[in-house]
Order: structure tokens, then C-alpha cells, then sequence
């Protein structure tokens, strides 16, 4: 999940909480722009799920004490110095990447001064506001999972989730610390997704290395003691493997 806020000119809006709401909230047209521009970026992008929120000025943000990713910050022609200089000292200071939103060039001293990342002319909005996201994003570690379908749901699962997966005639089940879903994957595009924590031990399943209690002669003792089967073919590999696998984390 990333969190992305929208810092409107002070004055012109409430604090909506995310973008369906926002989307209710009478946004004017700018707005709206910018909401749907955020939702393809990170849409065409694929590694991540986002939360927006809309605030009218940097000390509502600031007041918030909420950690965002990204802000869009908007500055109108006759507010190009309306910051105070603990607003320019706090987006000069926070972790977040700040996308500039302007009526003109007149504030990219100060945008240089508070290291923004973009900066985008109003006038070129639906030219290069999408591009700047797309920027950003593929700036930002995503944390690790796979993208799946699950009962008719796209969600996001986390890697670290997935103790091991089974193969189920055209399906797969995915085993977790005490649920399981399924989805309509193939091991070997599964194998293909996952990353190198894990380990295709057996034709029928994939084991997480990062949930390996130990390996025996013909099964992998889980951490919770379930147990999934190595054919001997395999075992060798996944033997080696793992074995790279430790010393890495170590």
C-alpha cells in the first residue's frame, strides 16, 4: 500500500480520505484529473495498491502526522510564496516524493530548495502529470507478492504469506499460516512469478524457503510442522539451493 496526499491552495477544499471519496466530495475538474491520472499510473504500473487523500494546505498534512509516499503539491500563480518557512523546512525534511502542480514556472526556486522530484505545469497536465507518477513509482521498492485472482478477487499476496502451494488438477492452492486459497495459476507460471525464495521441490508443489524448519530424506518440515514432499529427483537441488539460500540471510 502506498499513500499518496494531494495538497490543494489553501482555502479552496475539506480533507477528503481516499479516492472514491474524493471523487464524491464535487472535486472540480483538476482534481478529477489528477485522481484518475494517479489510478492508471499505478493501474499500468502493477506492483502496487494505493490510498489518496486531499488536503487543503502543507500545515494540514503536517498536522495529520500521516507518512506518505507522495505529494502532489499545487501551487496557484498569485500563492507562489504563500509556504511558511516551517512548511518549506518540513517538505524539505519528509521522506515523501513531491510532485509539483503549477500555474507557472515562478516556483521552482523554491521547489528546487525543497528537492521536488517533478514538476508539472497545470497547462501540461494530461501530457506529463501521469508520466511524473509513473516516475516516482518506479522509484519505490514495492514490497514483495504476486498478483492473483482469488475467488473472483484481484489481490495482492505478500510472499512472505505463502508457506507453500500445491498443485489441484488446472488450479493451484496457495497454503498460508492457517488459511489457504486457491487460484487458477499453473505451477510452472507460478514458478515463473515467485521469487528466488522459492523452490519447486516436487512437480505437484513450490515450498517458501523462508518458512523451511529443515529438509529430510524424501519431505520439508515446515516451521509449524506441516510437511511437503521432495521427489528424489529434486531433493539435490533444493538441497544446494537452500543451502545459498541461508548464507545469503546470514
Amino acid at each position: 500500500m502506498i499513500h499518496i496526499a494531494v495538497i490543494l491552495s489553501a482555502g479552496k477544499a475539506g480533507l477528503c480520505t481516499d479516492e472514491r471519496e474524493g471523487q464524491s466530495c464535487g472535486m472540480p475538474p483538476l482534481w478529477q484529473e489528477v485522481d484518475r491520472s494517479i489510478g492508471k499510473a499505478v493501474e499500468k504500473d502493477g506492483r502496487f495498491v494505493y490510498q489518496l487523500a486531499f488536503y487543503q494546505s502543507v500545515s494540514g498534512v503536517m498536522n495529520s502526522r500521516k507518512e506518505f509516499d507522495i505529494l502532489i503539491l499545487f501551487i496557484e500563480k498569485e500563492e507562489m510564496d504563500y509556504l511558511r518557512q516551517e512548511e518549506m523546512r518540513w517538505l524539505k525534511n519528509t521522506a515523501a516524493r513531491i510532485i509539483c502542480l503549477a500555474d507557472g514556472t515562478a516556483f521552482l526556486k523554491n521547489a528546487f530548495r525543497i528537492g521536488a522530484f517533478r514538476y508539472v505545469l497545470k497547462e501540461d497536465i494530461k501530457k506529463d502529470f501521469m508520466e511524473a507518477i509513473q516516475d516516482v513509482l518506479q522509484e519505490m521498492k514495492p514490497v514483495e507478492g504476486i498478483r492473483l485472482t482469488v475467488n473472483g478477487e484481484d489481490k495482492w499476496v505478500l510472499f512472505k504469506d505463502i508457506y507453500y502451494i500445491e498443485a489441484f488438477g488446472d488450479e493451484a492452492i496457495i497454503y498460508k499460516k492457517d488459511t489457504y486459497s486457491t487460484v487458477r495459476k499453473t505451477m510452472d507460471y507460478l514458478s515463473e512469478q515467485l521469487g528466488n525464495a522459492f523452490y519447486r521441490c516436487h512437480k505437484s508443489y513450490i515450498v517458501n524457503f523462508a518458512h523451511i524448519l529443515r529438509i529430510e530424506n524424501t519431505n520439508v518440515i515446515l516451521e509449524d510442522a506441516r510437511s511437503v514432499p521432495v521427489s528424489v529427483r529434486r531433493k539435490s537441488g533444493l538441497e544446494k539451493v537452500y543451502h545459498c539460500y541461508e548464507e545469503k540471510m546470514s
